[in-house]
């Protein structure tokens, strides 16, 4: 990273809410109680569902909605929750049954257009989810979903994808509208435009990364893992992630006892990377006004890899390697940014334990699956926007 000339930038750091970094099974267990003792409101059902689908306890969480019905003039997060439950036990055609009837009793509410849209694209029937997209855009202040975003991209010539962009800031979320713009500007054959998007050399970070406070290394990454894996938030595949043949923490990784001094660590070097981002960068005028740093920790076993991804609610990403399979030099290497026809320069980082690796959001990637039966740990991690607007460009 070039790193003569360069202005100083603050960066506002916004703390997780502590309720954010319980275990799902820690929620439930509150919600139970709640619900034994007669102090629940409609908000502990709402967490109740949300908890159960963190567990992939969807039959649990379908039927205690059907024991149990929307509370009258409850938040549609009530139906959200339930949605989602549906959709994660397959159930996709009464889910959208569901989205229907709820949009009867409360035309026009947004969070059920929303889950509308998606359950609809997730059936295949796209044409229909046009109509909700639009309104979406035009009358919502919500984010569209990735398959919301990508069904734009199919949907919509790139002119009229960049228009939309340029009309909606915010609308598309951080970590898929650069990518958008940059496939658009490649289709328009603006490459030069594309290309200041993808500045890998400036924008593509690694370093050993420094702990002040620690003299063993290793004793203090064998303390993550333990402490992790004692809080029982690993799923195996889990659902509509990039994760295969591998492990991931269902919950953000804030509230735990060692992982705090790895995020402050980790904070000190992003805070470190705005400072030296260029200033005439497209990505440097996209600076979010402040920023919530959240994290989960990633296992792969042997052939374990990730999927080809970006990472939508982000800004900024990247990957903090705690422990690297050794059997050849490319075992479980990170390819960024990974494009099936690149007309940038594409890297393949090896992970090395204590290596940090720093990226754009929108810089899509993958791994390479590693044949040794050491695993391939990692915390991965979003800095994702917070303040006005969520995102201003600046």
């Amino acid at each position: 990273m070039n790193t003569t000339n360069m202005p100083v930038r603050a960066f506002q750091w916004r703390k997780t809410p502590l309720a954010m970094t319980l275990p799902p099974e820690a929620r439930v267990a509150a919600c139970r109680a709640a619900f034994a003792s007669g102090r629940a409101t409609p908000a502990t059902g709402v967490l109740f569902l949300e908890a159960l689908f963190r567990m992939a306890h969807f039959d649990e969480a379908i039927a205690f909605s059907e024991e149990n019905p929307r509370p009258p003039g409850c938040d549609p997060a009530w139906d959200a929750a339930l949605i989602h439950n549906l959709l994660g036990s397959g159930q996709k055609e009464k889910a959208l049954a569901h989205a229907n009837a709820a949009l009867k009793m409360a035309p026009g509410c947004w969070p059920i257009v929303h889950e509308r849209a998606e359950l609809l694209l997730r059936l295949g029937r796209g044409a229909e989810a046009e109509a909700d997209i639009v309104a979406l855009l035009e009358q919502s202040h919500l984010s569209l979903t990735p398959q919301m975003s990508m069904h734009l991209k199919r949907s919509k010539e790139p002119a009229q994808l960049l228009e939309l962009l340029d009309r909606w800031p915010g609308r598309v979320q951080p970590g898929i509208a650069p990518w958008l713009r940059v496939q658009s500007l490649l289709a328009l054959d603006r490459r030069t435009e594309a290309l200041e998007w993808m500045d890998v050399d400036n924008l593509l970070h690694q370093e050993v990364l420094p702990l002040p406070d620690i003299t063993d290394r290793d004793a203090f990454h064998n303390a993550l893992m333990q402490e992790t894996t004692e809080s029982g938030s690993f799923r195996y595949e889990p659902l509509d992630l990039a994760t295969r043949k591998g492990q991931q923490t269902s919950v953000l990784l804030n509230g735990t006892t060692s992982m705090p001094v790895l995020l402050s660590a980790i904070r000190g070097a992003i805070d470190r990377y705005v400072a030296r981002l260029l200033p005439d960068s497209p990505f440097t005028r996209s600076i979010p006004k402040a920023g919530a740093l959240d994290a989960w920790m990633v296992r792969l076993g042997p052939g374990g890899r990730q999927a080809a991804h970006l990472h939508p609610s982000g800004w900024l990403s990247g990957v903090y390697y705690i422990s690297a399979p050794g059997v050849d030099e490319t075992a479980g290497a990170l390819v960024i940014p990974y494009d099936k026809n690149p007309v940038w320069p594409v890297h393949t980082l090896v992970p090395e334990s204590g290596k940090l690796v720093l990226f754009p959001s929108y810089f899509m990637h993958h791994t390479l699956p590693h044949r040794s039966e050491q695993q391939r740990v990692c915390v991965a991690f979003d800095v994702l926007p917070r303040g006005e607007n969520e995102m201003t460009l600046r």
